[in-house]
């Protein structure tokens, strides 16, 4: 499913590898964090996913079954993202602001939108006071 980032054939590798898309764009990478079948990467230029997009956890819309390179989250570039997180099937973004956006599975309540759907793009949660570090679990 393309989820080490290094194109739609290669979904095991022993040696660790440069995700070159990245490396070519110039961009710094600041973090990364794994979810089961896709990966977030926190770059100065923005956020970028790939993998597996079955629950909208790569936030690229209904449309994008999968990415096996990464992409770049343009619904939320605008915004200084600091801190992310992959769950199993979601994903979770934190602004300089404190705000959080999530997307992806939604079955467990998880994304904290107050109903169980999926989100295909990052969706902002209303938090009465500004939220300081992010993490993401199995559910």
């Amino acid at each position: 499913s393309g989820c080490l980032g290094l194109g739609p054939l290669l979904t095991q590798s022993s040696p660790p590898r440069l995700v070159v898309t990245l490396s070519e764009l110039k961009v710094k990478v600041l973090s990364i964090s794994c979810g089961r079948k896709h990966t977030l990467a926190l770059t100065d230029y923005g956020v970028y996913s790939w993998g597996s997009n079955a629950y909208g956890q790569l936030g690229l819309g209904h449309f994008v079954q999968e990415s096996p390179y990464p992409q770049i989250l343009s619904s939320i570039a605008s915004v200084k993202i600091i801190d992310i997180a992959a769950g199993q099937y979601h994903s979770i973004a934190l602004t300089s602001t404190g705000k959080v956006y999530t997307w992806g599975w939604g079955i467990h309540g998880q994304l904290g939108h107050g109903n169980c759907d999926n989100e295909f793009y990052p969706k902002l949660i209303n938090f009465p006071h500004p939220v300081k570090q992010v993490s993401a679990g199995h559910a």
